[in-house]
C-alpha cells in the first residue's frame, strides 16, 4: 500500500511539473514575442538582432547584415507609400527537444497599409531556446527548401516554417 501511494506522489509531482513547466514555456514565449514586435515596430532592428538566432546571423554573416535586410525591407515598404502598422503572433506548435535545444514554430501576420488598403502577411517564425524554455531565439525561412533550410538553421526536420501569403483588403 505504501509503494502504491508513493508512486501516485511520484507520478502526480512529475505530471504537476510538466504542466508548471510547460505553463512557464508558454509565458517565456509570450514575453519573447512581445519584445520582438515592440522592437520590430519600433524598427530597433540593431536590438532585435539579439535575438535571432545565431545560425540566421550565420547565413546572413553578421548581425549587420541582419540590420540592413530589415531596414531594407521597411524602407520599400515606404517607397510604395505603406506603412508597417502591427504585428501579431498566433499560438505556438508543439515544442521538440533536437540536439539540446528546444524548438517550435509560431505563426504571425504583419500588416502593412496606406490610404487605399491593408495588406495581412502571414507566415511563421521558428524559435529555438538552449536554456530549457527561459529565452528564445528566432529565426525566419530563408532557403525555399524545407529540409535544405532546416539544415542550415539547426533545426529539427519536423519543424515547419509557414510559407508568406497575403491578402490585400480595400479600405
Amino acid at each position: 500500500m505504501r509503494l502504491i501511494t508513493l508512486l501516485a506522489i511520484i507520478l502526480l509531482s512529475t505530471i504537476s511539473y510538466g504542466q508548471n513547466n510547460e505553463g512557464h514555456i508558454d509565458e517565456s514565449i509570450d514575453k519573447s514575442t512581445k519584445i520582438y514586435k515592440e522592437l520590430f515596430l519600433d524598427q530597433n532592428f540593431e536590438e532585435l538582432s539579439n535575438y535571432a538566432s545565431p545560425e540566421l546571423i550565420q547565413y546572413l554573416e553578421s548581425k549587420q547584415d541582419f540590420v540592413f535586410l530589415l531596414t531594407q525591407l521597411s524602407q520599400n515598404a515606404v517607397n510604395q507609400g505603406a506603412k508597417i502598422s502591427d504585428i501579431n503572433f498566433g499560438n505556438h506548435s508543439q515544442i521538440i527537444k533536437y540536439e539540446n535545444e528546444l524548438q517550435t514554430v509560431i505563426p504571425f501576420t504583419l500588416n502593412l497599409e496606406n490610404e487605399k488598403r491593408l495588406v495581412e502577411i502571414s507566415s511563421g517564425i521558428a524559435l529555438t531556446s538552449t536554456d530549457n524554455g527561459e529565452n528564445w531565439y528566432f529565426t525566419f525561412q530563408v532557403i525555399k527548401d524545407k529540409a535544405e533550410n532546416n539544415r542550415m538553421l539547426g533545426l529539427d526536420e519536423k519543424i515547419n516554417i509557414p510559407s508568406r501569403t497575403q491578402n490585400i483588403i480595400a479600405k
